[in-house]
């Protein structure tokens, strides 16, 4: 019941969009149904996923893709779909997500391209949380000083084990 009426929301602002220009997809609806996302990835419903591609395809310019990108790239990477993770994570802007859900990207991000061992990739989002407080600061460490071990830059690896 939700996919159906996403899906016509959907076309309702399809229609909208060409006639008024993008501003018509700003709508109570789009924004409703986004909030309902929200919710439901709060509490990590597994049938989420789905429903997300399917809010995408509904609202295809919609002003959350940020955010719904986001989601997807965590749950896949809760699920060890690293590249799946690593698509969706790329297609979010940082700067466009909610203060909240900066911190979680930058180390989903990381850890995501260290399961991938795109070490180079990781150190830099690793490195940006090691040193920022939050509840990420010691893990980012300890994976930043995995990363150097594994490009064998063991001098920078040791001290932070």
């Amino acid at each position: 019941m939700v996919k159906t009426r996403l899906r016509i929301i959907g076309i309702l602002c399809c229609c909208l969009q060409c006639a008024w220009g993008q501003e018509a997809m700003s709508n109570p609806e789009m924004e409703t149904a986004f909030r309902q996302l929200e919710t439901r990835f709060e509490e990590r419903d597994r049938t989420l996923q789905e429903d997300l591609k399917t809010y995408l395809q509904a609202f295809p310019y919609t002003t959350f893709k940020d955010e719904v990108c986001f989601m997807q790239g965590v749950l896949y990477a809760e699920q060890g779909k690293w590249k799946q993770a690593a698509k969706a994570l790329e297609q979010a802007d940082f700067q466009a997500l909610s203060r909240r859900h900066q911190t979680d990207y930058q180390f989903y991000r990381g850890y995501v391209n260290l399961m991938l061992q795109e070490y180079e990739r990781a150190l830099t989002y690793f490195s940006i949380l090691r040193s920022t407080p939050s509840g990420y600061t010691q893990k980012a460490a300890y994976y930043w000083g995995y990363c150097q071990y594994k490009l064998r830059r063991y001098d920078q690896a040791l001290p932070a084990f």
